[in-house]
């Protein structure tokens, strides 16, 4: 870990004073989600967002299984996986299950204080609603918090994301979703900010962080 500490740090900090977006443009993309036998889903931060970040004094890493699959240096980018485990909760639009659930998640941590870390993981992209912290009937992106996870309880599943389908494409045929957009919640926003001791959580609520494409 401390190498990987290192290699971004060293890349985020060069990065960071040439480019740093506006929060509309802080996005991550998932390139593919899989069936659930060997699918991944894979996250990979678009301009701005690493740098970001990584001003913040924040540093972002995978949580087995999950894994950082590569980094860009110039613009800072990190494209982290994770594993897919099930395919739940019946069906949406024909044949696009309902819940789609992962294993693996990221940890951020705080640059000189290496105690102010939270952790995401566990997450299941729900497109029915649920009973997670700050979870509506809309759907979202849902995951495991710990680690100090400030203003929700330890180990809680929450709602990290909702899932804009405004633009998305559905092909039952295929079982795949292309063009969802997922908005950072207030909820998640708030455990971020409060155990790193950060503001740039909070700076992007409702601002579109991912865009997603699951291949189920």
């Amino acid at each position: 870990m401390r190498r990987l500490v290192s290699v971004i740090a060293a890349a985020g900090f060069a990065a960071t004073t040439a480019l740093v977006a506006a929060p509309s443009a802080n996005a991550l993309t998932v390139t593919d989600i899989a069936s659930p036998t060997t699918g991944r889903t894979s996250v990979t931060t678009l301009p701005g967002i690493a740098p970001a970040i990584v001003k913040a004094g924040v540093l972002p890493y995978a949580v087995s299984p999950g894994r950082l699959d590569g980094v860009r240096f110039s613009p800072l980018a990190l494209k982290f996986s994770f594993p897919i485990t099930g395919l739940q909760g019946g069906t949406f639009a024909g044949n696009v299950p309902n819940e789609i659930t992962h294993s693996g998640g990221i940890a951020f941590v705080k640059l000189g204080s290496f105690t102010k870390r939270i952790v995401v993981k566990d997450f299941t992209i729900d497109l029915n609603g649920g009973t997670a912290v700050g979870q509506t009937a809309s759907p979202q992106l849902i995951g495991t918090v710990t680690d100090g996870p400030g203003g929700v309880p330890d180990g809680a599943r929450v709602a990290l994301f909702d899932i804009d389908l405004a633009n998305a494409k559905v092909d039952a045929t295929d079982v795949q979703v292309t063009g969802a957009q997922l908005r950072l919640t207030a909820v998640a926003a708030g455990a971020l900010d409060a155990e790193l001791g950060t503001t740039l959580f909070r700076s992007v609520i409702g601002a579109p962080i991912f865009s997603a494409k699951a291949n189920a």
